[in-house]
């Protein structure tokens, strides 16, 4: 062990008491939790790891670095004396490209990041909230409990994500793999930014992973504001998901929904057929319109009974409506005979694509 590691080591036995005796010879090392549902179980549920310097207790998913201890329960003297030795933007990752999902891969917050829930005079701040929670077009009707549930903050006019809201991401140790920088003034393009490519890429993390649980059905959606509106489900940031989500629904076999918004109704079918030809049980849910537009017209429980619609996919009707669409017309206006002409033909092309 090197001498950054042990003198980190003695502070975390200064707060939380000596680790399990078992653990010692590891790099791994077990501790007593001390939170307020650990505290007095004596299980040693927290383990440290003094390699990656990371925390995360089995028990109540306490999670974080030895800071965090430090700030929870140790004293001003233990953080300072930790931060001396091993600096914040040290032991966060400069990410590599990597065929491997690492659970470990953290980033930082981008500069001058607040919470909302942490209240200001600023006009960046109220334009900020007018943005989050307003119910206009083009708002996104987002309720405190929410806000304060996912940690959004907010950037004002400094750095190089201002004028930002953030959505920050946790991977499984409760630490911040990545962000969604959406901006609140329609001039501050583009939209939507995340962290330097340099630092993480979003293909080499899954987004919300702290709270997605695998063997539970996942319901796959293209961005955050679709996320935050249903459970267990993971924003692809995109309209295809990264070959780690794709692994990771393999490895548990997950059952999966789609949730995709109207406009990608071809992403869809192509989708589906890839997960399905991995064995998985795939289902789709059928929406006029982005899942947060749905929520706003609709109300919050609106979307249990949304995806009580989710059903296999009926090729059928999924190709006819991508021939309607194609011609920009309404139903009644297309020749049946022309419209299964043009469906055969759609099925042939899409289908030609699909298989390279």
């Amino acid at each position: 062990m090197n001498n950054t590691s042990q003198i980190i080591l003695n502070i975390l036995i200064k707060i939380l008491g000596a680790p399990k005796k078992e653990s010692i010879n590891l790099k791994e090392y077990e501790f007593n939790c001390k939170s307020k549902i650990c505290r007095h179980d004596e299980k040693y549920n927290l383990a440290y790891n003094s390699k990656n310097n990371i925390f995360h207790c089995w028990k109540c998913k306490y999670s974080g670095t030895a800071h965090r201890i430090a700030e929870d329960y140790g004293n001003k003297d233990d953080l300072e004396r930790i931060s001396s030795v091993l600096p914040k933007k040290n032991y966060i990752k400069n990410n590599q490209k990597t065929k491997e999902y690492n659970e470990l891969i953290v980033c930082q917050l981008p500069e001058g990041f607040n919470p909302l829930t942490k209240k200001s005079d600023s006009k960046y701040y109220k334009s900020a909230v007018m943005y989050i929670t307003g119910k206009k077009k083009g708002q996104r009707a987002l309720s405190w409990d929410l806000i304060k549930k996912y940690n959004i903050g907010y950037t004002e006019n400094k750095g190089n994500r201002k004028y930002r809201i953030i959505f920050p991401s946790y991977n499984e140790y409760g630490q911040v793999n990545y962000y969604v920088g959406r901006s609140y003034y329609d001039f501050i393009k583009p939209n939507y930014m995340g962290p330097p490519k340099e630092e993480v890429a979003r293909t080499e993390i899954i987004f919300n992973s702290k709270n997605i649980n695998f063997d539970l059905p996942i319901i796959l959606v293209e961005g955050v504001f679709d996320m935050i509106h249903l459970y267990n489900a993971i924003p692809m940031l995109g309209k295809v998901p990264s070959e780690f989500i794709v692994k990771k629904l393999k490895e548990h076999k997950s059952r999966v929904i789609l949730c995709l918004d109207e406009d990608a109704l071809y992403d869809s079918i192509s989708l589906y057929n890839e997960l399905t030809s991995y064995g998985l049980d795939v289902y789709f849910v059928e929406i006029k319109d982005d899942i947060d537009e749905f929520v706003k017209k609709n109300g919050k429980n609106a979307t249990v009974e949304l995806l009580r619609t989710c059903r296999k996919i009926d090729f059928q009707y999924m190709f006819q409506k991508l021939a309607l669409k194609e011609k920009g017309k309404k139903s009644h206006y297309v020749d049946e005979k022309k419209l299964k002409e043009d469906w055969e033909q759609m099925k042939k092309e899409i289908l030609k694509d699909q298989n390279g």
